[in-house]
């Protein structure tokens, strides 16, 4: 499977829990320090743009207004280190976030189309989480291994003794703005664009996963993007098709998300679907790869 690039490690919160932005909303700081100073120093954008940022460069904020997380990435130092080397943020599809302990209980309270944007010295892109999990940290490595392509994993570890991490995987989404205007860019900016989708919830949550499993064995994308968020699409495409060995579901209430097992000649596969719209959407898949 391909694994992608890990591009940017986040080893604690640096500045804000409590982000406060241009338009007043979230809390102060958590220190004096202007989380996006620097960025905008033009060696600083023009090191970024030839893909040679300088160690101690800031190359990347990193902001998710839901859960009042707003940090500062510098190059190879610091609190929030960027990896030298490593792909940089918003110029390659491909971003890999980790951030520390401190962060588990709030990164656990994002929710599926939260957004989380980055600012870096030639402009900005946004993504949106797909989908927030819970699971056991010995999953991580085959979690990084089913991440599609140009999307964004965070990963966030408290520590060996839970032996529990919190994933949330983000599409980018949106018009990458960068201008690297007079400068030597590494790659060509590239841009993607969003498509309005019509989703149909299911009455049951086991309805949304059966007719979610149903299109990934008739290979429907588009039926599975009726009853699904686009991050699960794309990880359970991802996995050769094939007849699932059912093992239960969850019972719960009417309101409750249904959590359902299944078992695959390639490994477990785990899907959620979570109460929207009236009815039931899947927001959740995990493959075991074994």
């Amino acid at each position: 499977m391909r694994r992608p690039p890990l591009v940017l490690v986040v080893v604690a919160l640096q500045a804000a829990l409590g982000c406060g932005g241009d338009d007043g909303e979230g809390g102060s700081a958590a220190t004096t320090t202007d989380p996006g100073a620097g960025l905008d120093a033009e060696p600083v954008r023009e090191r970024f743009a030839a893909g040679e940022p300088a160690t101690g460069d800031p190359v990347a904020r990193i902001t998710v207004r839901s859960v009042a997380v707003d940090v500062l990435a510098f190059e190879g130092e610091g609190d929030v280190t960027h990896v030298v080397g490593s792909a940089l943020p918003c110029v390659d599809d491909d971003l890999s976030v980790v951030l520390g302990a401190s962060a588990f209980s709030t990164l656990a309270g994002m929710a599926a189309g939260d957004p989380i944007d980055v600012v870096v010295p030639v402009g900005r892109c946004r993504y949106e989480a797909g989908q927030v999990a819970v699971i056991d940290s010995a999953d991580l490595a085959r979690t990084r291994e089913s991440v599609p392509d140009g999307a964004v994993l965070l990963l966030v570890t408290p520590g060996p003794e839970d032996g529990l991490s919190v994933v949330v995987v983000a599409a980018r989404i949106g018009e990458v703005e960068l201008d690297t205007t007079g400068t030597t860019s590494p790659s060509s900016t590239s841009t993607t664009s969003t498509v309005p989708v019509v989703q149909t919830p299911q009455p049951t949550g086991r309805a949304a996963v059966d007719a979610f499993l149903g299109a990934w064995q008739a290979g429907d994308r588009g039926a599975a993007r009726a009853v699904a968020d686009q991050v699960p699409v794309d990880l359970l495409f991802a996995v050769p098709v094939n007849r699932p060995s059912d093992r239960g579901c969850t019972q719960g209430d009417a309101n409750q998300s249904v959590s359902c097992v299944y078992r695959l000649p390639t490994g477990e596969l785990q899907v959620r679907a979570v109460p929207r719209q009236g009815g039931f959407i899947v927001d959740f898949v995990f493959h075991s790869g074994e």
